[in-house]
């Protein structure tokens, strides 16, 4: 966690506690209210899910690609209730496990629910009054409260939001072991905050700069949308902190440098750089893959959507290569991953390749 998440304004403690939803097998829980709570949400309605954040309703089936859950789960109604749950592969539709409960969170900060957004639109009047937002942009906010639309920071939003010192407690209560329990005693679960010493305030003072221009552009009150810098200094000074200096790849040392295994891969060349390999890219890529599957325990490739990770399945089994698409630790072997990871890490025993950063734009020329 890097600094500057403290400073942003975040929903209120008790709404990120109470907003959930709890669904078993066999529960009541009618279709249509179901629906209207997860859009409430932030949920998009869609054809097909295939993204987190989305759902698909067709007769008493609900689909739902709920955050933390790997695939979508499948919800078949009978009625008002629950009859089944499971999850399912997106693309071919296959049932992977059945599931006796599901838990449901929002994907959305601002809950288009009618107790906050009736506060939303007093504090939006309030805002107005006090001379903080401009006519225009008070009747722009009740616009969207009226549509639905989530585009409220939390800070504009909410009557109290909270600080995300709130949810970091320096002490909080574990589940106490039985030699604990059996003394009558409890154990404790200490949360740190690992710090970069060398740019912690350099860090700060720019993400607050940074904040500061967008809330000058837009119009908007800076105190409603994050903290200043003393704040976090606070919460910063409170808390238990672990120190760590940057990563510095080829440490000079008097004897010479050290040479960390680890090498980062950003882009093709990094990895193809002989002018046969950039010549045929998809050639070079299909021979990398098979070399690595026997030379590295993992290979991993990231893509930022189903539907670019489909894409390349589909063509790279004509080569006769199956990647697994669920990841396992302790499974060797290629795995085609939906992630956000942006840059490839070359270890002595796994390599991580950026389909969409790293390779796509040299290989999309090549792709049919």
């Amino acid at each position: 966690m890097s600094v500057d998440n403290f400073l942003p304004l975040f929903p209120p403690e008790e709404v990120v506690k109470n907003s959930f939803l709890y669904l078993a097998a066999g529960g009541e829980y009618p279709l249509e209210k179901l629906l209207e709570k997860l859009i409430s949400w932030g949920y998009e309605r869609v054809s097909m899910v295939t993204s987190q954040g989305e759902i698909s309703g067709r007769g008493d089936i609900l689909d739902v690609y709920a955050p933390g859950y790997v695939h979508p789960v499948r919800i078949e109604f009978f009625g008002d209730f629950i009859e089944n749950m499971r999850l399912f592969e997106p693309i071919s539709q296959r049932s992977k496990q059945y599931l006796n409960e599901t838990l449901i969170l929002p994907v959305a900060h601002d809950l288009m629910e009618k107790e906050y957004k009736e506060k939303a639109r007093e504090k939006i009047e309030k805002l107005w009054v006090t001379g903080e937002i401009s006519r225009e942009q008070k009747f722009h906010f009740f616009r969207e409260l009226e549509v639905n639309n989530h585009s409220f920071l939390p800070g504009l939003y909410y009557e109290k939001p909270a600080s995300l010192g709130q949810f970091l407690a320096a002490s909080v209560a574990a589940a106490p072991d039985k030699a604990a329990s059996a003394k009558g005693a409890r154990t404790e679960k200490i949360c740190f905050l690992f710090v970069d010493g060398a740019n912690f305030r350099s860090r700060l003072d720019e993400a607050y700069l940074s904040w500061q221009e967008w809330t000058t552009e837009q119009c908007l009150p800076l105190r409603e949308i994050v903290h200043v810098p003393a704040h976090v200094h606070t919460v910063w000074k409170k808390s238990p902190q672990i120190f760590f200096d940057s990563l510095i790849m080829g440490q000079k040392t008097e004897t010479g440098y050290i040479e960390l295994s680890e090498k980062k891969i950003t882009s093709f060349s990094d990895l193809f750089w002989k002018p046969e390999q950039k010549a045929r890219p998809w050639s070079s890529l299909v021979k990398a893959l098979k070399e690595w599957k026997n030379t590295y325990n993992q290979v991993i490739l990231s893509f930022h959507n189903q539907k670019s990770r489909q894409k390349f399945l589909k063509l790279i089994a004509e080569e006769k290569i199956f990647p697994a698409t669920d990841y396992t630790p302790q499974k060797k072997g290629l795995f085609a991953l939906v992630s956000s990871l942006s840059q490839g890490m070359d270890l002595t025993w796994s390599i991580s390749l950026s389909w969409q950063k790293m390779l796509f734009n040299r290989l999309k020329n090549n792709l049919p």
